[in-house]
């Protein structure tokens, strides 16, 4: 299921790209081509992909550029939830992505793992919590994964997603994130 990502696409700053052998936060990347009028989840894929081809102390770029992959996972967040709007992600959204890591778990499946600022509706304010995704192609260099997987927060001793308060550590709250989809808050596979 593809989702179209509702990034301004216009604004200069989003077209902004750090480029590994330059210095500083507004270096555009020469060789590089973001994909315009692509779905959510086809940007997604390209800074995937662009990350898993630099060398490996380069990497780090593609997760603290300003309007990279942390602004497309927030986005795509705030669309998974609004399209699978059942009872416990009715009126979420998301504000900001944390703590974000990129390992593979095989040659063509990425697993991103982080931390999201996210708000239920006009319930109280923001609050913290896990998440992880999968993202697996059936070629390298793909923009469209057959299969993405959607794990989100903490269920809290009462089955509701745990409301972590902005103040907590995003590193300890990552090592406690749920190891079973039972214990997620929301856990959907996409195909």
């Amino acid at each position: 299921m593809q989702f179209t990502c509702h990034c301004p696409q216009s604004d200069s700053n989003y077209a902004r790209y750090l480029d590994p052998r330059i210095q500083g936060e507004n270096a555009l990347a020469e060789n590089y081509e973001r994909p315009q009028n692509k779905t959510c989840e086809q940007r997604i894929a390209a800074e995937l992909w662009r990350w898993h081809s630099l060398p490996k102390k380069d990497r780090e770029i593609v997760i603290s550029a300003r309007f990279g992959l942390n602004t497309l996972i927030m986005f795509y967040l705030c669309e998974v939830f609004h399209v699978h709007n059942s009872a416990p992600s009715s009126g979420w959204w998301c504000d900001g992505v944390d703590g974000l890591s990129i390992t593979m778990l095989a040659e063509r499946h990425f697993f991103l793992v982080g931390v999201a600022d996210w708000a239920e509706g006009t319930k109280g304010g923001f609050h913290l919590a896990p998440f992880e995704l999968e993202f697996e192609f059936d070629e390298i260099g793909a923009l469209d994964a057959p299969r993405i997987v959607v794990r989100f927060g903490r269920l809290d001793k009462y089955d509701h997603i745990e409301k972590t308060p902005l103040s907590s550590s995003p590193w300890s709250l990552l090592k406690r994130r749920p190891e079973r989809d039972a214990d997620w808050a929301f856990a959907v596979e996409l195909s």
